[in-house]
């Protein structure tokens, strides 16, 4: 009996009305659009850019940078640029917030270690002027060595 539950419910997407899954298809569309910030006529308009060259380009692009680079008008790049400027201080808020609790959670459970601990010794640099008085004549002097 629970095979042939478990038969008719996998079953079940197959008799779908088309115009149900067209009703499913917009939802999924409304819904990544929104997460975006963007029209569903936008949305559309992402994905058919990522079918075509640019997808081959750059595979992995957000779709604001997508519609962004791709847009038609200084005023709509613009609007892509802001959208995206919002969505990655977001991004970057939440992984902050999380390295925040991460650090804190590791002194708590570990308050002797360091999360890395470094073998190599540390380099020194230094740092001259071009000009310096004295090294264009050393340089030359080496080079003629």
């Amino acid at each position: 009996m629970r095979r042939y539950l478990l038969l008719c419910l996998l079953l079940l997407p197959l008799f779908a009305s088309p115009q149900q899954t067209r009703i499913e298809e917009q939802v999924i569309t409304h819904t990544q659009a929104q997460q975006w910030g963007l029209t569903d006529s936008e949305w559309q308009h992402y994905q058919q850019l990522r079918q075509g060259e640019r997808g081959i380009w750059s595979p992995g692009l957000d779709p604001l940078t997508i519609l962004g680079v791709e847009a038609n008008s200084d005023a709509e790049r613009q609007r892509y640029a802001e959208l995206l400027a919002r969505k990655e201080h977001q991004r970057v808020e939440k992984e902050l917030a999380f390295q925040r609790a991460y650090d804190q959670a590791w002194k708590r459970l570990y308050p002797t270690l360091t999360p890395i601990r470094s073998v190599v010794q540390p380099r020194l640099a230094l740092f001259v002027s071009e000009k310096m008085p004295g090294l264009q004549d050393a340089g030359a002097e080496a080079h003629q060595r």
